[in-house]
């Protein structure tokens, strides 16, 4: 999101209705990688400067940390659709999660930090539950799957030593048998592309979280 208007922001590699800046078209793809991290508390805001215009951009944690609406919406918008109509088209949308982060602080960051925290990650499951319910035909013919890892409360968001705990237990949740059954469900509704003209016929997004 914009540092200054604290709006979220879609990069694109498109020109999209109401673009009229050329900022998005110069900008680097590891700009934009390195935007979406500037975690508020661990990485400064990130600074994009192109075709004369100065910006900062912050990650979108608080509020858009599941974005999988702002995926769903900027497709929609794309195909000039009703959500009805625009469902029907999807293929396939996959949202990944990150699994869950400690609710409590760290280091000398108590209140504010342990808040912020909390409602990253409830936010991040209650966008995805809302999604499925509000878009339920698309989640029961198999075209909405949502994969996200096994509790990880104990380890704290800025815990990098823990990444053995996180690796273990994603991969228990990977061989997990529902969650290959899952896998499976999805595989025969992706499908393969035998031509590029197929990609005019169905959409298949992927939304990680």
């Amino acid at each position: 999101m914009t540092a200054e208007g604290r709006a979220p922001t879609r990069f694109t590699d498109y020109e999209r209705p109401g673009e009229h800046s050329n900022f998005y078209n110069e900008v680097k793809i590891w700009e934009v990688a390195r935007a979406t991290s500037a975690a508020t508390s661990f990485f400064a805001p990130m600074e994009i400067t192109h075709a004369g215009e100065p910006r900062r951009f912050l990650d979108a944690g608080i509020g858009s940390n599941n974005p999988i609406n702002e995926l769903y919406l900027e497709a929609m918008s794309q195909f000039d659709k009703s959500e009805e109509e625009f469902d029907k088209q999807i293929r396939v949308l996959v949202s990944i999660g990150t699994g869950r982060p400690a609710l409590h602080g760290f280091g000398e960051k108590v209140t504010e930090v342990a808040k912020s925290i909390a409602s990253i990650a409830t936010e991040t499951q209650d966008t995805a539950n809302t999604f499925h319910l509000t878009h339920r035909k698309l989640a029961n013919r198999g075209g909405y799957f949502r994969f996200n890892p096994p509790d990880l409360s104990e380890v704290a968001i800025d815990e990098s030593s823990k990444k053995g705990i996180i690796a273990s237990r994603t991969d228990t949740y990977g061989n997990d048998a529902h969650t290959l059954e899952m896998v499976e469900r999805w595989v025969a509704v992706a499908g393969f592309e035998k031509s590029a003209s197929t990609l005019a016929e169905s959409i298949e997004m992927i939304d990680f979280t």
